[in-house]
């Protein structure tokens, strides 16, 4: 059965972000993307262990690969932003109950 769907993310909180600061600390914020579809989380300035609570819709179409992919950064004022890890979930492999809340935890690869 292939049709259109979407997916709620909920980005809840890090833990052990590590410091890319000077001051010990990092400004972390996280990337979701989807196929095309690209969200981001708002910055939460020095800090190892943000927490975002931040909802994200994305539509899904059941007829092509969709990977969940979250980046997280560190963001700098005057340079390129710090990739701090990623993490992938590949929605047709990962086995989510649909209408239900399935909570994730995971380590990010760096």
């Amino acid at each position: 059965m292939s049709g259109h769907r979407h997916l709620q993310v909920k980005v809840k909180e890090a833990k052990g972000i590590p410091a890319a600061d000077s001051n010990g600390k990092s400004d972390p914020y996280v990337v979701l993307t989807i196929n095309a579809q690209k969200k981001k989380t708002k910055i939460i300035e020095k800090t190892l262990e943000p927490k975002w609570y931040e909802d994200f819709r994305f539509d899904i179409d059941d007829s092509k690969p969709s990977v969940l992919r979250l980046e997280v950064f560190d963001h700098d004022k005057f340079s390129k932003d710090d990739s701090l890890g990623h993490f992938e979930l590949n929605l047709k492999t990962a086995q989510i109950p649909i209408g239900q809340w399935t909570p994730f935890t995971r380590n990010l690869i760096h």
